[in-house]
């Protein structure tokens, strides 16, 4: 795309749909690993943010990223049927701490597991475009990450999607996650926490689905635009969930 002057790329952050987890929390029930799928409410809200799409309530993106983790595939899976597009798996999209699992109640000592492969995860969605290296051993290859280890991966995805679209006008939706959300808004606005703290805080809410919209100017020296923050209205009361 050719660049014009007033050019502003846009990045449209999604959070994914409740996923069983989720439920477990919100229902005060163990939770056995953080890799879970979709429950049923999450699947109706994936569908209905893929219906605001479709209904012109939120701009069709560009392109469509998203994390690697089951609940964020299978929410992007609805949204790329919606705006025609593939969608694109990225490795540095997880939520903060990784994929793990814990272990007996008592000691709630996290370890961390591979992940799905890559047979599983095109089977939740057909759309899925995925890195070239990665086989059906699972997609996450490294120990757990400090939150601040999660800060820096935000900050380089986050430079390097402005980097490439800063003199566009192009939409770039990513499916992420709640706490990767929070950081990647706080590089966007410049807002750089204490890294000596234990836990990174504090944080923005993000509902399951909810979607920020922030605009990046083409001119550096112009202000970064937080145009909504965890929107929701594609939602009846009733499918709110967090």
């Amino acid at each position: 795309m050719v660049a014009t002057k007033g050019d502003s790329m846009k990045l449209l952050l999604v959070r994914h749909g409740q996923s069983l987890a989720n439920l477990a929390w919100e229902l005060g029930e163990p939770i056995d690993h953080v890799d879970q799928p979709l429950s049923e409410l999450g699947h109706v809200q994936a569908e209905a943010l893929a219906s605001a799409f479709a209904d012109g309530l939120l701009p069709i993106p560009n392109r469509l990223l998203s994390s690697l983790m089951v609940r964020a595939v299978q929410t992007a899976a609805p949204l790329a049927e919606a705006c025609e597009l593939e969608v694109e798996g990225r490795l540095d999209l997880f939520e903060t701490g990784g994929v793990f699992r814990y272990g007996p109640r008592a000691e709630r000592v996290r370890e961390a597991i591979p992940g799905s492969g890559a047979a599983e995860l095109r089977l939740l969605c057909p759309h899925l475009l995925l890195p070239s290296t990665l086989g059906d051993e699972g997609w996450y290859d490294r120990d757990l990450e400090p939150w601040v280890e999660s800060w820096r991966r935000a900050q380089a995805l986050v430079g390097e999607l402005v980097d490439e679209y800063r003199d566009t006008d192009e939409v770039i939706a990513l499916v992420t996650h709640g706490l990767f959300t929070s950081l990647m808004i706080r590089v966007l606005l410049g807002w750089e926490p204490d890294l000596q703290a234990d836990r990174f805080q504090p944080y923005f809410i993000n509902n399951n689905t909810g979607t920020t919209l922030v605009t990046i100017p083409g001119d550096e020296d112009d202000a970064v635009w937080l145009q909504w923050l965890n929107r929701t209205d594609h939602l009846r009361p009733d499918q709110m969930s967090y």
